[in-house]
């Protein structure tokens, strides 16, 4: 289990990630010390909690012989899965569209 640790704005309309702990008892140790150095520089600490990393496996039906692309694709997470579902290329941030049609 892992804790992102973010600075945010006080308006919460900005925030920016300063630290990544893999464990959650080594973040509990450095919360006080962190929320002062957010709060010395004018933002809120907030953190987020992640399950242990998941790699996910999306196994098609046979590929047509002429086209060139896999039929199995692995990703680190949920949600690289999920934006490859919606057609987003999380590799290279473009969409799978855009890259099929030969666009750089």
């Amino acid at each position: 289990m892992g804790v992102r640790v973010y600075f945010e704005s006080e308006h919460l309309s900005w925030a920016c990630e300063v630290a990544y702990f893999k464990n959650e008892d080594i973040f509990d140790a450095c919360t006080d010390a962190l929320e002062a150095k957010a709060k010395s520089e004018g933002y809120i600490l907030t953190e987020s909690v992640e399950e242990e990393e998941t790699c996910v496996t999306i196994t098609f039906d046979e590929p047509d012989p002429e086209d060139e692309k896999p039929n199995t694709y692995h990703f680190n997470s949920e949600a690289e899965a999920n934006a490859f579902l919606m057609g987003v290329d999380v590799t290279e941030g473009r969409t799978v569209k855009e890259k099929s049609n030969g666009k750089d």
